[in-house]
């Protein structure tokens, strides 16, 4: 598998994605309900079986995985999709952790039915290797066929929508959600200011950035607070803290699948702090363990539930 280059120019939001043609969006249908967005697909070779990632908390249809459909190469949601294929889904691997009250471990492998032959249309991205960093700033995109905006479905005939927002720090958004533990298994993307961010309908697709010619998958969307409201970035999966877990399912360890993105200089996220985040410096081994030290020491923090989207 070669995962997926493109040069294609840059658009600002609002923006829908017919212009710069994404290759391989997949929409996961599940029988008799709203249909959702799914990441790219992870595949070994043309000729083998075929996985693809997404959001876990709809479990029900895990068990069921027979009640869905994969669409690749969708661009909007009715009238013509010349470039589009249909695939069922054999098995649905839900991650052994997940956990719906927290939604933590947000994660589900889609084993389709049949294999995929790229093409111009259709290709794989790359995913984020276990070694990568995404400081807080940097440039990432989210596509789906969400709502957008509070209560403002997208209109027919549902074209495939872009938006860009900047990483969140975990640490910042930590603060900013806390009310709900933000793990080292999550990655946040959003604007302070609000207006940008995945809505529902969004769920399980993906966060991306390119490095250079690249486009690596960082996250798979997971849940948020409202649509792009302000203060509440969107949280996604980290794509990066599940490479063993996906080689032990799908066998891609010596595929080109997995790409190492590095963020320049430092991480400005270091330096936040709040009444909820106790100071990095209290933490032996300082930031690889912090999450171990503090994660669940929010005791001035009113717990509720998050919302999927």
């Amino acid at each position: 598998m070669f995962c997926s280059h493109s040069n294609e120019k840059l658009y600002e939001w609002p923006k829908d994605t017919r212009a710069r043609k994404w290759t391989s969006f997949v929409r996961t249908k599940r029988m008799n309900f709203t249909p959702s967005s799914s990441s790219f697909l992870c595949c070994k070779h043309f000729e083998d079986a075929c996985f693809l990632n997404r959001s876990a908390y709809d479990q029900g249809f895990a068990k069921n995985p027979d009640l869905m459909v994969v669409h690749l190469g969708r661009q909007r949601q009715s009238g013509p999709n010349p470039n589009e294929l249909n695939f069922n889904v054999s098995m649905a691997i839900v991650h052994p952790e997940y956990d719906v009250d927290t939604v933590d471990n947000d994660m589900t492998l889609l084993l389709l039915s049949a294999p995929v032959n790229f093409n111009e249309f259709i290709k794989p991205v790359c995913l984020a290797a276990a070694t990568s960093t995404f400081f807080a700033g940097t440039n990432s995109w989210v596509t789906g066929w969400g709502f957008i905006g509070e209560g403002i479905p997208l209109p027919p005939p549902g074209d495939l929508m872009e938006v860009k927002m900047p990483v969140v720090g975990n640490r910042k958004c930590f603060c900013q959600y806390c009310f709900i533990n933000i793990t080292e298994n999550m990655i946040c993307a959003g604007l302070t200011q609000g207006g940008r961010g995945g809505c529902p309908g969004d769920s399980g697709g993906p966060l991306m950035s390119k490095n250079g010619s690249v486009w690596v998958q960082s996250g798979v969307a997971s849940f948020a607070f409202g649509c792009g409201q302000p203060r509440f970035p969107t949280v996604f999966a980290r794509v990066s803290q599940y490479q063993d877990w996906i080689i032990n399912h799908t066998g891609v360890e010596n595929m080109p699948g997995f790409v190492t993105f590095t963020s320049p200089g430092t991480d400005s996220d270091l330096h936040e702090s709040c009444a909820a985040l106790p100071p990095i410096d209290n933490c032996p081994g300082g930031v690889e363990m912090f999450w171990k030290c503090f994660g669940d020491k929010r005791d001035d923090c009113n717990r509720a539930p998050p919302i999927t989207l």
